[in-house]
């Protein structure tokens, strides 16, 4: 949970529409647009207790229907993933699957 002194100015989501209709009305994945200047901490929350899934953040490129290419790009610094990923899987906290077209960035980060 986060608090904000003042409104977000700028648009939230990277679509305006879910994309849940195009994925059996079950998967949204709309990323969030964001730019922190703050050191920020992003903790898990364990709902599945079996698995001790906390959430991960996934990168990737994306080739839609129409023959459009989407490029994933992440630039994170000075970011603490707390309570993330997936025991016993290859789900980590930080994921870059199949982000092939962009640099990746990841500096000052720490997960745990």
């Amino acid at each position: 949970m986060i608090t904000l002194k003042d409104p977000l100015v700028n648009y939230h989501f990277g679509a305006a529409a879910s994309t849940a209709a195009d994925y059996n009305n079950v998967v949204d994945i709309r990323g969030e647009v964001v730019l922190l200047t703050r050191n920020v901490r992003i903790v898990g929350d364990n709902t599945d207790l079996n698995k001790d899934w906390g959430g991960q953040m996934v990168t990737s490129d994306t080739m839609e229907a129409s023959g459009t290419q989407r490029s994933g790009l992440t630039e994170l610094s000075s970011v603490e993933f707390k309570n993330c990923g997936q025991k016993q899987t290859y789900n980590a906290a930080i994921r870059f699957d199949g982000a092939n077209t962009n640099n990746q960035i990841v500096t000052g980060v720490v997960a745990h």
